[in-house]
């Protein structure tokens, strides 16, 4: 079954540090990331790709020149993932394409099957959302679901700011601390909850979750999705941006799909089926990977 992909490759990247070129253009053992990408996709029934750029946006032309069935779309601002996946979404309904659309980050190299699945799994539901163990992706918005069905996500920060709710600002730090969000994060955090008292509850698809259970949960939003392309446009032209980004989330479409039954979730239980990068040391051990990998296959 031929499925269309939407890339996002418009951040600036800078925890890599280097702004020479764009984050996906970088080398991984001998071929640039974003190449690797397009291939696993390819190899999984991908035919055409969308390619969401704004910083850096030549060297990443240049980089794919030549790739069959690639063609961008430019997010002139930084306006969130929701924004950016609407602007490869119009860019794929203006050529006529009708289907099941993967939506990933371009510092992500996902395996050629977990694409796959992705797709057979969007035969039967509009929305098919990829979540990895809370261990692997300690730091992920918690996706809430009750017996597997899922019913939002909500961002770590903010479900650390909900259990501030049950505390006295004078426990706020040690609260903070166990929970084990990022420090810089943390403080962020309380911060806000000084600046005006926290809610302890939220509702998702109409039930009242707590900040218990939001941190419970099993998993973390692994930032890999697989929609059908016109539901998927109604669906994130409805998301606002009332946040404390001011911007437009792609997470928070789960709910909406979710209200209405449309949505399951799929695991991503193996790290090595999810290859994430912010920094160039983290890129390096990816790059290794491959190395030895490819060095297995030639011993054999």
């Amino acid at each position: 079954m031929n499925a269309a992909a939407v890339i996002l490759c418009a951040g600036k990247g800078t925890r890599m540090n280097d702004d020479t070129q764009n984050k996906v253009c970088f080398d991984c053992a001998g071929t640039p990331t974003i190449k690797r990408i397009i291939s696993n996709m390819r190899d999984a029934g991908v035919s055409r790709f969308v390619i969401v750029i704004g910083h850096q946006a030549y060297s990443v032309m240049n980089c794919l020149d030549g790739e069959d069935g690639v063609v961008y779309a430019y997010q002139k601002e930084q306006k969130g993932t929701g924004h950016a996946a609407m602007c490869g979404l119009k860019a794929l309904q203006t050529v006529g394409y009708t289907g099941p659309v993967i939506i990933s980050m371009g510092d992500k190299i996902i395996s050629t099957h977990v694409i796959k699945d992705l797709i057979q799994n969007a035969q039967s539901a509009k929305a098919v959302w990829g979540v990895q163990p809370i261990k692997v992706n300690f730091s992920g918005g918690r996706v809430v679901t009750v017996n597997n069905k899922p019913f939002g996500v909500i961002e770590f920060a903010d479900a650390a700011l909900m259990k501030l709710a049950q505390f006295e600002e004078s426990e706020y730090e040690e609260v903070i601390k166990n929970i084990g969000i990022n420090p810089q994060k943390g403080a962020k955090v309380i911060k806000k909850a000084k600046e005006k008292k926290p809610n302890g509850t939220v509702i998702l698809c109409g039930k009242e979750f707590t900040a218990d259970d939001v941190l419970s949960t099993k998993y973390a939003n692994a930032g890999l999705y697989c929609f059908d392309l016109d539901e998927a446009v109604k669906v994130i032209d409805t998301l606002g941006s009332n946040n404390a980004q001011g911007e437009v989330y792609l997470t928070d479409a789960l709910e909406k799909f979710a209200s209405n039954g449309d949505a399951v979730i799929y695991e991503v239980n193996n790290p090595a089926d999810m290859l994430t990068y912010s920094t160039k040391p983290e890129l390096k051990i990816i790059a290794s990977s491959f190395i030895s990998s490819s060095f297995s296959f030639l011993s054999t």
